[in-house]
């Protein structure tokens, strides 16, 4: 039979109908406390872990993880704040994401505890998988242009992750403004020297007040009400494609990011600063893509990038890791309708209010 490609995923027609199959009894086990039920569990357990690993970070560091940073170096977890800007030149030096930074500190000791069971493969590849060719997806290139195993650059990421981070709160690398943004992320330098935060030069260390501040679990407004994690999204007959760009490049390292622009859109970095009204809002329920319309690179389409959430629990749902450490299992149009991303767009700079 023929094959069906998407992004870089790549399946031959009979495999795909397992895949399908595979999914439907997956859904039916789960009906019944089955062995699915207990996979889909596993991703509660693992999501409630990473949320308290995260937690004795912040109590150590004073402010939430970044979600990716680029690497000073193409090994170790130190980065210069003077090379975050976007897009990077540096990426030879791989990425440095949250699940690196939180196994090279001892917060998490092991790489399992990044995956699902009941997901394709564990989860998806990093953007640079590295030398081993089963951390590659059929397909894939990395960020050098290689599609097949290189030994740079390599990320310091678990090498399968099925979850990913709220990006009002553990923000992405745009620590630096470098004209083409209006705004940029927040940042603060709380731990120079150690790693922790990983500034190795460059940064200088601001005060709580600073207008541009890193995010601290002390701001917060109401943390049993303010998710921290969720699932990323897998296609049932695409797989990670869901990650993939249009270079067939994952972008797994990327934080979901729930709010929207009032009048950028997805160009959140790009909306002024200006005037007296709130500049984001959560997307509309139309904005929120029916699972039956969701497909490859949902996080370079332009669409809300909330689609990029799992759907694959029973009823269209994802597990959702809270800041105080609790997790739900609901729908991510559910989680928009409570408003369950925060009141503040935190990891932003500037006026960060969210549309009441």
């Amino acid at each position: 039979m023929g094959t069906a490609r998407r992004g870089f995923a790549i399946v031959d027609g009979c495999a795909l109908v397992i895949v399908v199959l595979a999914g439907l009894a997956l859904l039916a086990l789960a009906g019944r406390g089955g062995r699915g039920w207990e996979r889909s569990l596993s991703s509660a357990d693992r999501l409630a872990t990473l949320s308290r690993a995260i937690s004795h970070y912040t109590v150590d560091v004073r402010t939430y993880p970044p979600s990716y940073v680029i690497g000073d170096a193409p090994t170790g977890i130190t980065w210069k704040l003077s090379e975050q800007s976007s897009p990077t030149t540096n990426i030879i030096n791989g990425r440095i994401h949250w699940s690196g930074l939180l196994t090279g500190l001892g917060y998490s000791q092991s790489a399992t505890v990044f995956t699902s069971d009941s997901v394709l493969r564990g989860g998806a590849p990093n953007s640079n998988p590295g030398p081993k060719a089963v951390d590659w997806e059929p397909g894939q290139l990395n960020e050098m242009g290689a599609s097949a195993p290189a030994g740079t650059p390599n990320d310091r990421q678990a090498k399968r992750v099925a979850f990913t981070a709220n990006g009002a709160i553990m923000g992405r690398n745009r620590f630096v403004d470098t004209g083409q943004f209006n705004r940029y992320s927040r940042f603060m330098d709380y731990q120079n020297g150690r790693g922790a935060f990983g500034t190795s030069s460059g940064a200088t260390k601001k005060n709580d007040s600073d207008a541009d501040a890193a995010v601290g679990p002390d701001i917060i407004k109401d943390p049993s009400s303010t998710i921290l994690l969720t699932e990323f999204l897998v296609l049932p007959s695409g797989g990670w494609s869901s990650l993939a760009d249009g270079a067939a490049i994952s972008r797994s390292h990327r934080p979901v990011t729930p709010f929207l622009g009032v009048s950028t859109g997805t160009s959140v970095y790009n909306e002024p600063n200006t005037g007296t009204l709130p500049h984001f809002r959560y997307p509309l329920a139309s904005e929120i893509l029916p699972t039956g319309s969701l497909g490859a690179g949902v996080f370079v389409n332009g669409a809300c990038e909330l689609n990029a959430v799992a759907r694959h629990h029973p009823g269209d749902t994802a597990y959702f890791a809270f800041v105080d450490g609790h997790v739900t299992l609901t729908t991510v149009q559910d989680t928009v309708q409570r408003r369950w991303w925060g009141d503040r767009f935190y990891t932003i700079t500037g006026d960060n209010r969210v549309v009441p």
